[in-house]
């Protein structure tokens, strides 16, 4: 298997060292893949183009993990990671995202950052020391438990989309592809908004009852 980690930084050789981190420190018999996001220069929009980009990347498979910096320079304007982190677990809740960040305490101070997903950056550098085995196992884990919880899903999907007309019960089935495609949304882009996860199930079978 290959996974591909997406990275946002602004600076070049941190990019490389973070590449040369996880390269050196994985232990796993896998492929690892990076893809370095372009910052925008517009600093006003930077965020919902880095964000629409991702959400895109992830919905075609290109992109298994982001690790963004706490602090991204455009044009002398500071964008805080944290705010780009917020965006994409609000589309995607599962999707594995790190903080790399010098100043760990401020980073966890916003209620939507999971402690345990802010690394110390100049720790996670050094590459021959426990913390940065540690922090990038921690990654490869968290990508294998995201990629093989999602492909069960979408397994699951698929199954029952195939045997609905062959299923005795078609509202049951019904209901289910639509829960499982509730929960594939936390994981993938699925086009489902947060009033279609609201809608009561059995006025949705009682509709298609009155359809069929």
């Amino acid at each position: 298997m290959i996974y591909t980690i997406g990275l946002i930084d602004d600076n070049e050789e941190q990019l490389s060292d973070i590449r040369a981190a996880i390269k050196t420190n994985k232990t796993r018999d896998i492929e690892i893949n990076f893809k370095s996001y372009l910052i925008p220069q517009d600093s006003e929009n930077a965020i919902n183009v880095l964000l629409n980009e991702i959400i895109e990347d992830v919905k075609e498979g290109k992109v298994h993990s982001l690790i963004i910096d706490y602090k991204i320079v455009v044009l002398e304007k500071i964008i805080k990671g944290s705010e780009l982190l917020n965006l994409v677990k609000k589309h995607l809740s599962n999707f594995p995202v790190i903080i790399l960040t010098e100043i760990p305490e401020e980073s966890k101070k916003p209620n939507f950052i999971d402690s345990d997903k802010v690394y110390i950056k100049r720790d996670f550098l050094k590459v021959k020391e426990d913390y940065s085995k540690e922090k990038v196992n921690n990654i490869i884990d968290s990508i294998e438990k995201y990629v093989s919880q999602k492909d069960s899903l979408l397994v699951k999907l698929i199954e029952n989309q195939n045997s609905i007309n062959s299923s005795s019960d078609k509202i049951s089935k019904i209901q289910e592809i639509i829960e499982i495609e509730n929960q594939l949304s936390s994981f993938i882009p699925m086009n489902i908004t947060q009033a279609d996860k609201s809608i009561d199930k059995m006025k949705i079978a009682n509709l298609i009852e009155l359809i069929i």
